[in-house]
């Protein structure tokens, strides 16, 4: 099964990916992380699993077990030195932080990454579209 991964930690968007990917992506599995470093495990781990990554920005400085979460920032430097094979679409809203991951994947030679911050589940899902289509 394709799979479909989102650095996300904020529940009401969670919510409503997985709203959306169930309506318009039911083939695929969702994966969803609340931590840039199970996130950066898990690709290191099976680094062609992913049909597409949809990264947020700004994560809850700890998970609910307290452990540090990270930001979409460390896995866009995992991603910079581990080119992913699969498009990337950054989701975040963070005007400033937003702009620079995106940078840096496209300076490192990335070349299926996208800026679309978050609006709802409906432009989330045209954009996961985008970047399945153009493959």
């Amino acid at each position: 099964m394709s799979t479909i991964a989102v650095l996300e930690d904020d529940q009401r968007r969670i919510s409503a990916i997985r709203a959306a990917a169930k309506v318009h992506f039911p083939s695929y599995e969702l994966r969803i992380f609340i931590s840039a470093y199970e996130m950066i495990a898990w690709l290191a781990s099976a680094p062609h699993s992913a049909e597409l990554l949809s990264l947020d920005c700004d994560l809850d400085s700890t998970a609910t077990d307290g452990s540090e979460c990270g930001t979409g920032e460390d896995v866009t430097e995992y991603l910079a030195s581990n080119l992913p094979e699969c498009p990337v679409l950054i989701h975040s809203s963070n005007a400033m932080r937003a702009p620079a991951m995106h940078m840096e994947l496209a300076l490192a030679g990335c070349k299926r990454v996208m800026l679309c911050p978050f609006r709802d589940s409906d432009s989330w899902a045209n954009d996961v579209r985008l970047q399945l289509d153009s493959e």
